[in-house]
């Protein structure tokens, strides 16, 4: 499936001035004497397997486990699909004591994640024929539901980006008069951006959900039923 790249970079301090309040003096040192970030955004949506060696009754099992709620009995589902989200974040920070003994520390390159875990994985039940007309059917079924899948992803990764640039704009550094674990400051900065980050995927999954169930209703469940009657 289609791999979309952001990379940004921050070219001046420009993008810091909102920071230089008068009252944090300690910050504003850091700011003035920092050198900007570089922020890589990355995303993937995976390569599709495919599927066709589980029962209808395991691929409704693997259903109920995954997404919840129950099935009527021998009521089972021709076929699934499986995406997972996946948010990753990892950077490099520095540290600068300056000659007036204000300890700096702040993130130098910064590399965020945001895709798919493990690849999607379209399930169709063995209990029909490939290329037959009620697997292709199931088959248009599952790819649509992928196609939700990454059009949902699209459309969040220019919020992503704005919404983490910001995050990044306001937690830039970590400032003090005295020496700062770099350890403890590198978890600090990681707590804050994927505090910012994870209620961003939520809403991701929330909306996708959303988007699926439109899909995934008795109308066109038997719409769907009826395309293979009289073949």
């Amino acid at each position: 499936m289609k791999k979309v790249f952001y990379i940004v970079f921050f070219a001046n301090l420009t993008f810091f001035s909102s920071f230089a309040l008068a009252n944090d003096d300690i910050k504003y040192a850091c700011l003035r004497n920092m050198r900007e970030p570089e922020v890589v955004i990355t995303t993937s949506f995976g390569d599709i397997k495919y599927d066709n060696t589980k029962s209808r009754r395991t691929i409704t099992r693997m259903h109920i486990q995954e997404y919840g709620g129950t099935s009527a009995k021998g009521n089972f589902l021709n076929g699934l699909s499986t995406f997972e989200h996946a948010i990753n974040l990892n950077f490099k920070i520095r540290k600068q004591t300056l000659l007036s003994g204000i300890t700096c520390v702040y993130p130098t390159n910064i590399n965020l994640y945001l895709g798919v875990g493990e690849n999607p994985v379209i399930y169709i039940a063995r209990d029909y024929q490939e290329d037959s007309c009620m697997y292709n059917v199931i088959l248009r079924h599952e790819q649509t539901h992928q196609q939700i899948n990454q059009s949902v992803l699209e459309h969040y990764l220019p919020i992503v980006k704005q919404r983490f640039l910001e995050v990044v704009k306001n937690n830039a550094v970590i400032g003090s008069t005295e020496d700062i674990d770099l350890e403890q400051a590198q978890q600090e900065l990681q707590q804050i951006y994927l505090s910012a980050l994870n209620p961003i995927l939520d809403e991701i999954k929330a909306e996708t959900n959303a988007e699926q169930a439109k899909l995934d209703n008795q109308k066109n469940y038997d719409y769907e039923n009826m395309i293979c009657q009289d073949r």
